[in-house]
């Protein structure tokens, strides 16, 4: 488990006792733990960190966890958020799933549980980040390749203003062919 030892995760609860049961359990394994009794505080040290994760409690002050989770995930779509409720409700938890939570924990808490739902949720996160890194490159690629296209046209378009030889012209409009079409040569 030593992919936690450089890992963020930011505790949103006001509850003490729960606090220190996912302080305990996250510290052992090597994570650094940030416990935030509110949602400005948490905000803060999100646009100064980059936490790979947050739990937010069921009731944050005045704020329900689901209005502050929503609010995150505004704000920081790509970060995991896990909801912890004291007691397991259905209507909420549906809630949580359509605003984009990551994973629910409720009371009891298990060390097991806790560490498995922090690693599936980083997991997912992963997993998502490496798709848009993926499709980013792909479509950068793909926008390379019609730039160089549209050079080699314009290249082309200056030969023919430039030029009134007539197999210059011609020579260019094949080398223009065979670069853009991939060919190992024309004529």
């Amino acid at each position: 488990m030593a992919t936690g030892q450089t890992e963020k995760i930011i505790v949103m609860i006001t509850d003490s006792q729960v606090n220190y049961l996912l302080e305990r359990v996250l510290k052992s394994i090597g994570y650094e733990v940030v416990l935030c009794d509110n949602q400005i505080d948490a905000l803060k040290e999100m646009e100064s960190s980059n936490p790979s994760l947050v739990i937010v409690g069921e009731q944050i002050n005045q704020t329900s966890g689901i209005e502050a989770s929503s609010q995150i995930l505004a704000q920081y779509p790509g970060i995991p958020l896990i909801l912890f409720v004291f007691k397991d409700n259905p209507e909420l938890l549906k809630k949580a799933l359509q605003i984009g939570v990551s994973d629910y924990l409720c009371l009891p808490l298990k060390s097991d549980d806790i560490l498995r739902s922090i690693q599936n949720s980083l997991q997912k996160a992963k997993q998502r980040r490496d798709w848009v890194l993926k499709e980013a490159k792909r479509a950068t690629n793909s926008l390379r390749q019609k730039v160089d296209a549209l050079d080699t046209l314009s290249r082309l378009a200056r030969t023919f203003t430039s030029s009134l030889d007539l197999d210059s012209v011609l020579s260019s409009v094949v080398d223009a062919a065979v670069q853009m079409s991939g060919a190992e040569e024309g004529s």
